[in-house]
């Protein structure tokens, strides 16, 4: 083939193959463009039923695609609107899902936040026991798996519910805790939390009445706020610091930054947190009227808050009657607060009890399952070593039996072998025997027969005659000799 055209032919597939590359790479992009835009949408509408579709569209889209991390994400969207929706059986069924495939594909964050929608659940419900059960267990987890920014969560949320609790002392040394470790994390691990945190400890500090260091950590959480929800979250508790020292002029100007950052606009708690720290900042100048006219727009919360604001408020009026009756209320809305407590730690205790009394249930069953096994196991184990010790005997007996019989094969063989060169030797000797008394008798009866030949002739040789009795006295006493050496 011409070179010329080989060249321009590898160029042609090499062209036609980067071509094939590209257009692969522009629909992965497409795909996952589509992905993130159709991710918007499942986002905008985690409030409504129809979530739960789009969530396994998600999933079988990313599936596809092989993406684990958003597969982890659709999943975790359909705990969110359970939780929004405070399906309690749900949130718990839905956080084992999640947590089964985060844990399966190597999701690490929406496996501690799968947990950490399920103890913030049993916060809103109020059931701390429960919450503070589980957070020790997540951080138990994270430490026995090594996972830093899960126990730095697991700090920040015993934080929350000692917060909840009213134990700011132990809530402070939780998130001190925790803002320790986040600041001083191995390098290459990401703690995503720091203004949380930050916050967290800030307010907790002003509960205390610890004004030293608030200052320090909300600069520190306003260098790491990045949308105007979090800068309306940071105003909102500069308010309450400001309003715990008596600076109402600082206080009143968080208050229109947080308005400025349409911080009331997040949801119904950013709005009524709004309107106390206003009625707070009236109170604190001593505009009663107005304040108790702000108060009157709250008439339907019934809450001890505003209970307490309002007999403030009346107080500051000068309308005592008022201010007793307001004030009765508020003792009744805080024993009823404590008394609805009380029963749902002893109903959350009882729960518990109950868990605790099917798990031990459960362990005397495992233990008595597991007694049964040992037994069967040790049973049959000494059956096994029972058979092994009479093998181990008929093996034994066997091979001395075996080793017996080659001994006695072998000196058997010996015998035979010995039996052979005595049947041997002895044929020897008996055909020299043989041989030796032949010579001696065949003597004898020779001159015996010359005797006697010469006796019928007639003939008398004395001499002869003598000499054949000497030969035959000889040979028979060399016969006798032979006979003796023999016996």
């Amino acid at each position: 083939m011409n070179p010329r055209y080989a060249k321009w032919l590898i160029f042609a597939v090499l062209a036609l193959s980067s071509l094939t590359v590209n257009g692969r790479r522009r629909d992965f992009v497409a795909d996952s463009l589509a992905v993130e835009e159709y991710l918007v949408k499942v986002k905008n509408h985690v409030k409504e039923p129809i979530v739960l579709k789009m969530a396994d569209t998600l999933f079988e889209l990313c599936k596809v695609m092989g993406n684990e991390r958003r597969q982890a994400l659709a999943l975790q969207y359909k705990l969110d609107y359970y939780y929004v929706t405070r399906n309690r059986d749900s949130v718990f069924i839905w956080t084992e899902r999640v947590k089964d495939f985060s844990l399966k594909h190597n999701q690490p964050v929406y496996f501690y936040f799968s947990w950490q929608r399920k103890i913030t659940y049993l916060i809103r419900m109020r059931r701390f026991n429960s919450a503070l059960i589980e957070t020790e267990n997540m951080q138990q987890y994270a430490i026995e798996h090594n996972y830093y920014p899960g126990q730095i969560d697991a700090c920040r949320m015993l934080g929350r519910i000692y917060s909840m609790k009213g134990m700011e002392k132990e809530a402070a040394d939780v998130f001190k805790k925790a803002i320790s470790l986040a600041e001083n994390a191995p390098e290459g691990v990401e703690v995503v939390n720091m203004y949380a945190l930050y916050m967290n400890y800030a307010q907790v500090l002003i509960e205390l009445k610890q004004f030293d260091d608030v200052q320090l950590y909300l600069e520190k959480a306003k260098e790491r706020c990045n949308d105007p929800a979090q800068y309306g979250a940071l105003y909102y508790v500069s308010c309450l610091y400001y309003l715990a020292i008596f600076d109402y002029d600082k206080a009143e100007e968080c208050i229109n930054n947080a308005e400025t950052a349409r911080y009331s606009y997040i949801n119904v708690g950013s709005r009524k947190n709004i309107l106390d720290s206003k009625i707070d900042l009236l109170i604190g100048r001593k505009r009663y009227d107005e304040a108790l006219v702000m108060l009157d727009s709250l008439a339907d919360d019934e809450s001890y808050n505003t209970y307490f604001k309002r007999s403030k408020a009346l107080l500051g009026a000068e309308k005592y009657k008022e201010a007793t009756a307001v004030s009765k209320q508020w003792l009744s809305s805080i024993n009823n607060i404590r008394i609805n407590d009380i029963k749902e730690n002893m109903s959350e205790a009882l729960v518990m009890m109950d868990v605790d009394m099917e798990k031990s249930e459960l362990q005397m069953m495992e233990i008595q399952m597991k007694d049964k096994w040992l037994t069967s196991l040790w049973i049959l184990l000494s059956a096994l070593v029972a058979c092994l010790v009479i093998l181990v005997f008929v093996f034994k007996r066997a091979y001395k039996i075996n080793v017996r019989l080659k001994t006695n094969e072998k000196e058997l063989s010996e015998a035979v072998v010995k039996l052979e060169e005595v049947v041997q030797v002895k044929q020897l000797f008996l055909q020299q025997l043989s041989h030796e008394i032949r010579t001696p008798l065949n003597a004898i009866v020779g001159f015996s027969y010359i005797i006697a030949e010469s006796a019928q002739a007639g003939q008398n040789n004395k001499e002869a005659g003598e000499n054949y009795c000497k030969a035959i006295t000889n040979k028979s006493q060399e016969l006798i000799n032979i006979v003796n050496q023999a016996l």
